[in-house]
């Protein structure tokens, strides 16, 4: 499961910090454009055999508002890809990509590098802003390695300052780079954007006698 998370904070707040909840690890947090009172943050937690119906996570206490969504996957690798460090034991087909912030109308991701067959890439994006209109995401793109690279979900609020966060995914059927991924706001704003690729689980091994 894959949390995606954006905070804005009031005018008199500082930089703000990243959510945080039990049992799960952070894979990326930053400040969105620099010292402007918005955070983006990706986190992540392998699913057990009994999980609640909805999760809670404590955002930084000078966030007046925010947006989030969670997202689930199966047929993951959980423990034979890497973890969010790089080190073995992981979900991760490679080790995620790096939040790269923007304010302008396209939130970007850096291209990552894909080990094994059928990995599952996903791009988050998210967006934290000073006005009453939530951004909606659009025209989601990757490399030209992927496709269909589909919408997952665009979700936004305007509650206080207005935050959205969305994603997109695909299977790459073979390893190799993905290409930078993008996406479309409307309307521009403060933004990042994060790759994160899940190793998928190994077709178990067969023969053929004759």
């Amino acid at each position: 499961m894959i949390v995606n998370i954006a905070q804005a904070g009031a005018s008199a707040s500082g930089v703000l910090s990243n959510p945080t909840s039990s049992g799960w690890t952070l894979v990326a947090g930053a400040d969105l454009a620099g010292g402007t009172r918005r955070w983006g943050a990706v986190l992540y937690k392998v699913a057990g055999a009994s999980e609640p119906a909805s999760y809670t996570f404590t955002l930084d206490a000078d966030a007046n508002s925010a947006a989030g969504s969670i997202v689930a996957f199966y047929n993951v690798d959980a423990t034979g890809g890497v973890l969010v460090g790089g080190g073995p034991g992981g979900p991760f087909d490679v080790t995620p990509g790096s939040l790269n912030v923007t304010n302008a109308g396209t939130a970007s991701a850096t291209a990552i590098t894909t080990t094994s067959a059928n990995a599952a890439v996903i791009m988050f994006a998210m967006e934290a802003g000073s006005g009453s209109t939530s951004t909606t995401f659009s025209s989601w793109t990757i490399g030209g390695s992927i496709s269909p690279f589909n919408e997952l979900y665009d979700n936004g609020t305007t509650t206080g300052d207005d935050c959205a966060v969305g994603a997109a995914w695909g299977i790459k059927a073979t390893a190799g780079s993905t290409g930078g991924g993008s996406v479309s706001l409307s309307p521009s704003d403060r933004s990042g954007g994060i790759l994160l690729a899940l190793k998928a689980v190994p077709p178990a091994p067969s023969v053929t006698l004759s």
